[in-house]
């Protein structure tokens, strides 16, 4: 079965717009540091994305009555991002690319991949059930056996490994 993904790429001021407008200010993940801002400048990014959102048929505006209309697959992504009921982070170390960082979210029944493809830019994928998040795990981190012939091991006497273990506790040297 061919997993199937329904996304937005968004710009981090859309997502402040989207995020504004349904007036929350958190996600997990990701420090919004713009909802700080000075009121003139959050105003004028608010209007940059606005003018953005527009122009990608993400956002249309009544022009009688001035009333703005936000893409509900937008919304529903993005109000999963805000609103979820439960949420985890998976952080991959690729050769050559460094770490990817993925979270998922749920609200009520829907599954948001979100991740941050570049600087500035938010990927938001629905994922459709709870089969399809396992095939999407399964392509990030396949479990695949561990190969253990012609492997180098080295053995440590159990004092010893007690001894490091206790040396980097007391001294706050890395992370246990």
């Amino acid at each position: 079965m061919e997993q199937r993904l329904m996304e937005l790429i968004v710009s981090r001021n859309e997502l402040i717009y989207v995020l504004n407008a349904l007036q929350a200010k958190h996600i997990v993940g990701v420090e919004l540091d713009e909802f700080n801002l000075p009121t003139e400048d959050f105003a004028l990014l608010l209007r940059g994305a606005e003018r953005n959102l527009v122009a990608r048929s993400l956002l249309s505006i009544d022009p009688t009555n001035k009333t703005r209309l936000l893409d509900p697959v937008l919304i529903g992504m993005v109000g999963a991002l805000a609103f979820r009921d439960l949420a985890f982070i998976l952080v991959r170390g690729v050769r050559g690319k460094g770490q990817q960082l993925f979270i998922f979210n749920w609200y009520q029944n829907a599954i948001v991949e979100h991740t941050l493809p570049n600087e500035g830019t938010h990927r938001l994928a629905l994922v459709e059930t709870e089969s399809d998040l396992f095939t999407r795990l399964e392509q990030l981190i396949p479990l695949e056996s561990v190969i253990t012939t012609n492997r180098t091991r080295y053995k440590i006497p159990h004092k010893d490994f007690e001894n490091t273990y206790q040396e980097i506790k007391n001294h706050n040297i890395g992370v246990l």
